[in-house]
């Protein structure tokens, strides 16, 4: 009967433990689930916050040449214009050798010569901005 009652509380003490051991084993178990999802949550956040600051950072790469290339193309076209009329005042300088009392061709040479200025103006602006 002794013997009955010792292997009794042996197989209780035995089964007791592997319930503590099965109690400890899952949680520990869960801990180490729940801490892997938090490190591969707190990555996964990482890696998206160094995606966005790359892709904003390519935003602005891009507009900023965008904007270069708006300059540019402005530049060109006021360019054109300053090359056009210094042709036509040559063409008006020509004239006025033939003719050196026309007041019509002066005003026009004046006029020429002042729009000429305030291009030139535009393009220097542009160029700062280009630069």
């Amino acid at each position: 009967m002794a013997f009955a009652v010792i292997a009794n509380n042996l197989k209780t003490s035995i089964a007791i433990a592997v319930g503590v051991i099965t109690i400890i084993g899952s949680v520990w178990v869960f801990a180490n689930t729940f801490a892997t999802n938090v490190r591969v949550d707190k990555e996964d956040k990482e890696i998206v916050e160094i995606v966005e600051v790359k892709f904003k950072n390519y935003e602005e790469i891009v507009a900023g040449a965008i904007q270069r290339q708006g300059i540019k193309s402005d530049y060109k076209f006021y360019q054109f214009q300053y090359d056009k009329l210094f042709q036509d005042k040559m063409e008006v300088k020509r004239q006025l050798r033939r003719d050196p009392t026309n007041q019509e061709l002066r005003q026009d040479y004046i006029e020429i010569e002042e729009e000429r200025k305030r291009i030139k103006e535009k393009m220097d602006e542009l160029m700062k901005q280009i630069n």
